[in-house]
């Protein structure tokens, strides 16, 4: 094939990894069949059918906090404990060094994912604020700073979709930001775990439930899930579904 062609074809395939965006803390798909999920102090990965061989475990580096394999080629580790990211490849292979954030003098970050614009964007604690660092992963290109009225709350999980980040509260509010950090919307729920966007669509975990909610009509419920590890809710065949540690069980659904 010639090489402008495959360059062509990586563009697009890159595209596709990075056009929906299935983000939770625990689980992460990467849009090409695999799924990378926290384990106690590893980074394990499996299929819909399947737990596969790739693992990542450091004694160093601690008890991961959020996996982010939304580049499949460069899956992101976050361990909060030591403040560091490190960037593993599909087939769970340290890339080059982890990235030791104490070193940036941002403060201690909560959160940690990829942002579609290069480099990653981090939650600061108690500084109601998220930044994204560029694409050498050494300098602030872009700070958010939180309304007023959530400095008391912690940030739980950030997450990128269709370009907007949304922001996960401890009191249960989402605040969703546009690419330019502009303020475009506030949803509210209970209290969280975590959440998951999916066409359109969140899905709010709390105690074994999921509650399916419109992004457009924030307060209308779709359905309600009962999910007994809930902490690890992805998408399976278009459905609802969580992994238990060795294999994926579809939420039951209530209407």
């Amino acid at each position: 094939m010639h090489s402008s062609i495959r360059y062509l074809v990586f563009l697009a395939l890159l595209q596709f990894c990075f056009s929906e965006i299935l983000l939770s803390q625990k689980i992460s798909h990467d849009n090409l069949g695999k799924y990378w999920a926290i384990e106690g102090n590893r980074i394990v990965c499996v299929s819909e059918s399947a737990r596969l061989k790739p693992t990542f475990s450091s004694i160093v580096l601690g008890s991961p906090t959020s996996v982010d394999a939304s580049d499949p080629f460069r899956i992101l580790v976050f361990y909060q404990n030591t403040q560091t990211v490190a960037i593993i490849n599909n087939d769970a292979v340290l890339i080059g060094k982890p990235v030791e954030l104490f070193q940036l003098n941002i403060g201690e970050a909560s959160c940690a994912i990829r942002s579609s614009l290069g480099g990653f964007w981090l939650a600061i604690q108690g500084a109601q604020k998220i930044i994204r660092l560029n694409k050498h992963l050494k300098q602030i290109e872009q700070t958010i700073k939180l309304p007023s009225r959530y400095a008391k709350f912690d940030v739980i999980q950030i997450a990128e979709y269709n370009g907007d980040l949304y922001v996960g509260l401890e009191d249960g509010s989402v605040v969703t930001f546009d690419t330019y950090g502009a303020l475009v919307h506030e949803y509210f729920y209970e209290s969280f775990s975590s959440f998951l966007i999916y066409k359109n669509r969140v899905f709010i975990a709390r105690k074994g439930s999921v509650f399916e909610y419109s992004l457009f009509k924030s307060q209308e419920l779709l359905s309600t899930y009962q999910c007994a590890c809930a902490d690890y809710i992805t998408i399976v065949h278009s459905i609802l579904a969580c992994f238990d540690g060795q294999q994926f069980n579809y939420c039951e659904k209530f209407d």
